[in-house]
């Protein structure tokens, strides 16, 4: 299969170009087009679900949270047997004598994963939370 490859052109502030530059250049990559590929990528794969909500995707959903709250441990369990469809493992790590942080491998259409988020990221306890799909 032949990849066809466009030129294109970009305007960009200075200082953006250089910590774009900087960073890609740290990452041992040998062209700065091929930074820009990986980082298209990432863009699209990162905010696609949002607007195709009935595609199906993969990915890891991680939150950290307060065990000490009142209620937290026992609501985010319930949650996830809402979702028990969508999440196909989980990983519990213990931060310290307070704070847990899991991962959860999921997939689903779009909409579910993001209800998914939702209802685990804010919820009182929840200090933060990321959800990363890579289709």
């Amino acid at each position: 299969m032949t990849v066809k490859f466009v030129r294109v052109s970009m305007t960009l502030p200075e200082e953006l170009l250089k910590e774009f530059d900087d960073f890609i250049k740290d990452r041992k990559y040998f062209k700065r087009s091929e930074g820009i590929r990986d980082a298209l990528r990432f863009f699209i794969t990162e905010n696609k679900w949002q607007y195709e909500e009935n595609s199906r995707f993969i990915g890891a959903l991680l939150f950290m949270y307060n065990h000490d709250v009142p209620g937290i441990s026992d609501y985010l369990t319930h949650i996830q047997h809402v979702f028990h469809e969508n999440i196909k493992t989980t990983i519990h790590l213990h931060l310290d004598e307070h704070k847990c942080l899991e991962i959860l491998a999921v997939e689903g259409k779009g909409r579910q994963l993001r209800d998914l988020a939702d209802n685990l990221g804010h919820k009182k306890g929840v200090e933060m939370s990321k959800l990363v799909l890579v289709k």
